[in-house]
């Protein structure tokens, strides 16, 4: 019997971001929510409204706030 698991992830950029690291993060992520897992990721955000993508991929996303170590973030 399966028993959904949490799994969070942490990194500094997601979607709309392009960049190997941010797709990889955003694809990993949604592949485990289609998998049944309760997922959370973590990122440096921006001003991006992430309503409509957790909604539809069945994940939450949480702001970090800003980076002490530049300007990065997720838009």
């Amino acid at each position: 019997m399966f028993t959904k698991k949490n799994i969070n992830i942490v990194c500094r950029t997601i979607y709309p971001s392009q960049s190997p690291r941010s797709n990889r993060a955003t694809y990993l992520a949604i592949e485990l929510a289609k998998q049944g897992y309760i997922v959370k990721i973590y990122s440096l955000l921006g001003n991006f409204n992430y309503s409509e993508f957790q909604k539809e991929n069945n994940l939450k996303v949480i702001n970090l706030g800003k980076s002490r170590l530049g300007n990065g973030n997720s838009d």
